[in-house]
């Protein structure tokens, strides 16, 4: 028995031992990521770091939009469990934000990804890839952060109000509708003419 014992504490230490740390993780996948980032950036030409950015700023504007949305859904379940009262305002005015965003949304995703096969850096295969990458940094990053859940009612009514002011909403529909290619094309125009 004893015996026993000590070959599963020994195989314990030897699993805990070489299995890396989270922490340790999400910083060797920075580094792949920040490697990775040069390897693009150095053999770019200037039209295809131009391609580099708009690309860049597309995914940003989609995650950035699906990790607030991800964030806000964490709030409904908070606020409606600890204050059940506002439990049904709290998820319809959340239903209500989240309606208008869904068509823009899947129409930013269609147009990164055909910017994405279109690009000329690496093959689309590849380019997909460093995107995924950089989706999982922020991801392990954003995990690193000890997140305090909404549940005080006065932090909740405010969340509601946010929800319900159609400005914000309206203003994170016109993020995904922009058309950054064109944006980054017309401000490279008007360096070039001066």
């Amino acid at each position: 028995m004893l015996k026993h014992f000590l070959l599963i504490s020994l195989l314990a230490f030897t699993v805990t031992a070489t299995v890396p740390s989270y922490a340790q993780r999400a910083s060797d996948l920075a580094e792949k990521w920040e490697q990775r980032t040069n390897d693009i950036i150095n053999e770019a030409s200037e039209s295809q770091r131009i391609e580099f950015e708009i690309l860049t700023t597309q995914n940003g504007v989609i995650h950035s939009i699906e990790h607030l949305l991800s964030g806000m859904k964490k709030s409904v379940k908070s606020c409606g469990d600890a204050n059940p009262q506002m439990q049904d305002d709290i998820r319809t005015a959340y239903t209500n934000f989240k309606g208008p965003l869904e068509v823009p949304l899947d129409n930013a995703k269609r147009r990164f990804s055909s910017l994405l096969s279109r690009q000329s850096l690496t093959t689309t295969s590849k380019m997909r890839a460093y995107f995924d990458l950089t989706n999982e940094v922020a991801i392990m990053q954003d995990q690193q952060v000890d997140w305090v859940a909404v549940t005080r009612k006065e932090d909740c009514q405010d969340f509601l109000d946010d929800l319900h002011d159609t400005g914000k909403r309206d203003e994170l529909v016109g993020f995904l509708n922009r058309d950054f290619a064109k944006e980054i094309n017309a401000q490279l125009k008007k360096q070039q003419t001066r």
